[in-house]
């Protein structure tokens, strides 16, 4: 059973919004889903702070470089 999917990656999200100074995010091995993942990108979009993310282990699929990636490009900081 994946938490991640279900409950923690939405509840990041929200988190992450309300967390302006969010330097470093580590969500290694924490069975993360692509659509996990897109939930939790949408809300680091408004991070101008953070400067690691740490996505290791996860089970992200090959749409997932492409959400990354606009991320990175995104993300001044």
């Amino acid at each position: 059973y994946c938490l991640c999917k279900h409950q923690i990656a939405p509840a990041l999200s929200t988190l992450v919004q309300k967390k302006r100074s969010l330097t470093s995010l580590n969500l290694y091995s924490t069975n993360l889903s692509s659509r996990g993942l897109e939930q939790i990108v949408r809300a680091l979009r408004q991070s101008k702070t953070l400067v690691a993310l740490n996505l290791g282990k996860n089970r992200l699929d090959d749409r997932c470089a492409g959400t990354i990636a606009s991320l990175l490009r995104d993300n001044t900081s």
